[in-house]
């Protein structure tokens, strides 16, 4: 549907990891992964900036904090929507 936001592009301010708690893994950065929501429906696929391991330590904090946190930052997404595919 067009102009219709996707059910993860929430306010900038609020994480999608605090909505959807769950990360399954492990996994890589670089790796595809799939999303799926609350219900586990698969909604998009992509490929991920940040290893399963990093995603524990990041989770529910600012993107402003991640560079602080990990010591290095690969940008403020876990996936870019450039690199994502809506189902």
């Amino acid at each position: 549907m067009p102009g219709r936001r996707p059910p993860f592009g929430r306010r900038a301010e609020v994480s999608c990891l605090r909505e959807w708690p769950l990360v399954v893994g492990p996994f890589s950065r670089g790796d595809a992964v799939e999303i799926r929501d609350p219900e586990g429906n698969r909604v998009a696929a992509g490929t991920t900036n940040y290893a399963s391991d990093e995603l524990a330590k990041i989770r529910g904090m600012k993107s402003d904090r991640i560079a602080e946190t990990l010591g290095y930052s690969y940008g403020d997404e876990v996936i870019h929507r450039d690199n994502m595919v809506l189902f």
